[in-house]
């Protein structure tokens, strides 16, 4: 695995996580909800009723999108201030403060938990966490939890330079607490498979799916592809590189779209976007070349479990 340090004293802070949010959009969140590319899982698992809790919740995005589906969805989060500024947006929303690691809720209570890019950040490990989400589950509950990715190109470069986009980067053994390097704290962990999978087992979880994606986010680790970035709708402002923001907020793929008006390069440009940020396997021939990009070089990988 790579141990990743921010340059920043106050990466555990929760105010440091408000001033990010602080600066995206819900809105723009919400809509770009539409070619996220782990939407097919959510709305498989989270769909007809499902009683769903979002641990980590942010700005409560999913938790609305959830809801639009069909979801009855519960946002925790440390984050007192994003809490309430989402319940002003949404006061219909279920929502509590609280922590990850310890979740204020009894025994068997959800038949879904989803945990989006969160457990990375215990400098100690995932271990706790993974057992309060065991824990709030009912017996056979479903698990989604994505994880940041040491897929190939982060796994050949680490040990090179030692640098990512806001990061310092070290491979290591195992998760454990120790020394950073100056004027920088613990940031996040990024997991091989095998070795995330192992944690998910030691927790009484059972692995039944994976999905590598965010890939736009992984190519832009890399210098050759930083237009990528250029492409991105709505690009991130003040929020730092080191993590991925909103995808773009396109409603319908153009991949079939009409109207000869539009020029030629512009309804490229937007197949482009569309095939890059929502991760559309289902095109005939790229929708293959995503698949195998995703799993070189995607940013997160999602894994689906069932509670044994």
């Amino acid at each position: 695995m790579l141990k990743a340090f921010l340059d920043s004293r106050h990466a555990e802070d929760v105010a440091f996580w408000e001033k990010y949010f602080s600066v995206q959009s819900f809105e723009y969140l919400v809509r770009s909800f539409d070619c996220d590319p782990i939407r097919p899982l959510i709305e498989r698992y989270c769909s007809g009723g499902a009683l769903v809790l979002e641990g980590g919740c942010g700005l409560g995005n999913y938790v609305a999108c959830l809801r639009r589906i069909g979801s009855r969805p519960v946002g925790l989060d440390f984050g007192f201030s994003m809490l309430s500024e989402f319940k002003r947006i949404e006061p219909a929303s279920l929502l509590t403060a609280g922590d990850v690691s310890a979740l204020p809720f009894r025994d068997g209570v959800f038949d879904v938990y989803y945990s989006g890019g969160v457990v990375e950040h215990f400098e100690g490990g995932p271990g706790c966490a993974l057992a309060e989400a065991h824990r709030v589950l009912k017996r056979g509950g479903i698990f989604l939890v994505s994880v940041p990715y040491e897929n190939l190109i982060r796994r050949v470069r680490a040990p090179v330079n030692g640098e990512g986009r806001g990061f310092v980067v070290r491979p290591v053994a195992r998760e454990e607490r120790g020394p950073a390097p100056p004027g920088s704290t613990f940031f996040q962990y990024f997991y091989r498979p095998e070795e995330f999978r192992r944690a998910l087992k030691q927790h009484r979880f059972e692995v039944v799916e994976e999905l590598p994606y965010s890939l736009w986010r992984g190519l832009t680790d890399i210098g050759l592809f930083r237009w990528v970035d250029d492409l991105y709708a709505g690009r991130r402002s003040g929020a730092g590189d080191f993590k991925s923001a909103a995808l773009p907020s396109l409603s319908a793929s153009p991949i079939g779209a009409r109207g000869a008006s539009a020029p030629f390069l512009a309804r490229a440009k937007a197949a482009l976007k569309w095939l890059i940020f929502a991760e559309d396997r289902s095109v005939p021939g790229l929708g293959a070349a995503i698949a195998v990009l995703c799993a070189l070089a995607a940013n997160m990988r999602m894994y689906v479990c069932r509670g044994l």
